[in-house]
């Protein structure tokens, strides 16, 4: 990764890494005791669904905490606060309402974290390099993820569950240290937007009207709402329930996404200096390729099809995840990413939140078929909007001098 070069980036991304990992292994420890418990898909996800309501209610606060504050206080802050939270989940008692609460509280610092991440990421980067280092970044995160979903199902977390819990307290203090570490020119001014005059939800939308991008911001929707929440609800409806294989097959399953994840980053990586190549990587064509991979997940009905069939699913969604996020980051104006992120943020979470539980119920209800179903009819019109949205766009812009003169507007 030749984007890792620079000390400076070494010390974000080794922040983002054992900061995933802490998030990670806290949050499917409890996941999967709740699942063994309760074999209820809804339960188990409301571990993270909790984490990523809270932000949405509370965005303004959000927005007006990140455009004020220098992003490497933010990051280093998290950092230590979440391995405090840890501790006290590993050493007191909590009620079952009381750990929900303290998972929401996490998942705002959690939000935070990641807004204040990529503010910092579109500071130490040049824009030609943002594609590159987006898809290293996400590369890091989701092997993160998947280390930790890797550990929590070959471990036997119910009887080991305050080891866990002590080594996620530790990597995020490490997190906060790594964060601390980042350069000074991150500790100087912040945003140049006031505390008194906070970024609103208006002059959000009004942004993503002037630079049009509502297309990329739809598809990076789609991406996070429904295909990273089907993740979240197929890791066990497909494997245990569709394929029928044993509950020790989900970490098999997990190394297929993560390996998935890092090649489709590392595409993206390849790609990123070839504009004949990415200009090519439109939503409409990025979303039903991977609307494609989800329906034919149904075609398989054995492990080597499916582990098959599912890498090349994650594999799309990463390749598009990467490339809408990196796009926006582009365009969007310096001295506005805090506030535009911070809402963005806020407005996938919850989106991921209403998508996890919904899709866990129908899981429930009607089994894998009929999740697949919803997700791809759901996929379908994002891809019809997103066309509809698509013309006169950033992502309708055959060179990146056209996309400059609408970001300048």
């Amino acid at each position: 990764m030749e984007v890792l070069k620079p000390p400076r980036l070494r010390f974000l991304f080794a922040a983002s890494f054992v900061s995933t990992l802490s998030t990670s292994l806290a949050s499917l420890s409890f996941s999967s005791v709740l699942f063994e418990q309760s074999r209820s898909h809804m339960q188990s996800a409301a571990i993270f669904a909790v984490g990523w309501v809270l932000p949405a209610l509370v965005v303004r606060g959000g927005a007006r905490l990140l455009a004020s504050f220098p992003s490497k206080k933010v990051l280093v802050s998290v950092g230590f606060l979440q391995a405090f939270s840890c501790l006290v989940l590993a050493l007191v008692p909590l009620p079952g309402i009381g750990i929900f609460v303290l998972f929401a509280l996490r998942g705002y610092a959690e939000y935070l974290e990641k807004t204040a991440r990529t503010v910092c990421l579109k500071d130490l980067v040049r824009s030609e390099a943002l594609t590159k280092a987006v898809a290293d970044l996400a590369s890091l995160t989701y092997l993160a993820i998947g280390t930790a979903a890797i550990v929590c199902s070959f471990a036997a977390i119910t009887s080991h569950m305050t080891v866990t819990l002590f080594a996620a307290a530790g990597l995020a203090a490490l997190a906060g240290l790594f964060s601390w570490l980042l350069p000074r020119s991150l500790t100087g001014d912040a945003n140049p937007l006031s505390v008194s005059q906070p970024p609103s939800i208006a002059s959000t939308i009004a942004l993503a009207n002037q630079l049009r991008l509502w297309p990329l911001v739809l598809a990076l929707g789609a991406c996070v709402a429904l295909f990273q929440g089907f993740h979240n609800v197929a890791r066990s409806a497909f494997g245990v329930e569709h394929l029928r294989l044993p509950s020790s097959a989900l970490a098999t399953l997990q190394i297929v996404s993560t390996s998935a994840i890092v090649t489709g980053a590392w595409l993206m990586s390849r790609i990123s200096s070839k504009k004949d190549v990415l200009e090519r990587l439109t939503p409409v064509r990025l979303l039903l390729a991977t609307t494609s991979a989800v329906a034919a997940l149904l075609l398989a009905h054995s492990s080597l099809p499916g582990y098959i069939l599912y890498f090349l699913f994650i594999m799309l969604f990463e390749v598009g995840f990467v490339r809408f996020q990196s796009q926006l980051m582009v365009a969007c104006p310096r001295e506005l990413a805090a506030g535009f992120f911070a809402y963005l943020n806020a407005g996938l979470l919850l989106a991921m939140a209403s998508s996890v539980l919904l899709l866990a119920s129908i899981a429930d209800t009607f089994g894998f078929t009929g999740l697949v179903c919803a997700v791809d009819a759901a996929a379908v019109t994002v891809v019809g909007l997103v066309g509809v949205t698509s013309r006169g766009s950033v992502t309708d812009c055959k060179d990146r001098t056209q996309a400059d003169r609408i970001t300048a507007q």
